[in-house]
């Protein structure tokens, strides 16, 4: 055996590989990261421009439910917050009759689940809600 033929271990010989330059790479990386945030940035001002729609009933009970705990009234209503609330939101008098229901107090409790207004009420305090 020769020295040349016992040096490559069996192991075939490797593909010339073409030389890349790290500066193209480079730049091709930071096209991909500014594209993201050019799409981005478009995307949530298509977003943002459209004027929020109140679809259906749902909507309305998490709205009066965010109002009012922003305004510290917290799970339950009484008749006389709940109608100033309803007058607040030119929701008198079906904010009472949807969505809310009369406990045996006379408090009014939303249907809906608390979990929601709860994590909302921040962004609606600071004008975020959307």
């Amino acid at each position: 055996m020769s020295l040349s033929a016992s040096s490559d271990c069996g192991m075939p010989a490797r593909a010339a590989a073409r030389p890349v330059s790290v500066a193209r790479t480079f730049a091709a990386g930071w096209f991909e990261i500014a594209l993201a945030v050019v799409v981005l940035a478009t995307m949530c001002f298509l977003v943002l421009s459209v004027a929020p729609q109140m679809a259906e009933p749902d909507d309305g009970a998490y709205q009066a439910s965010i109002v009012a705990m922003t305004e510290g009234h917290f799970l339950t209503l009484s008749v006389p917050e709940a109608k100033a609330l309803a007058r607040k939101l030119d929701d008198f008098p079906p904010l009472l009759s949807t969505q809310w229901v009369e406990l045996t107090d006379g408090r009014y409790i939303s249907e809906k689940d608390p979990g929601y207004p709860f994590l909302a009420m921040p962004f609606y305090g600071l004008g975020l809600i959307r």
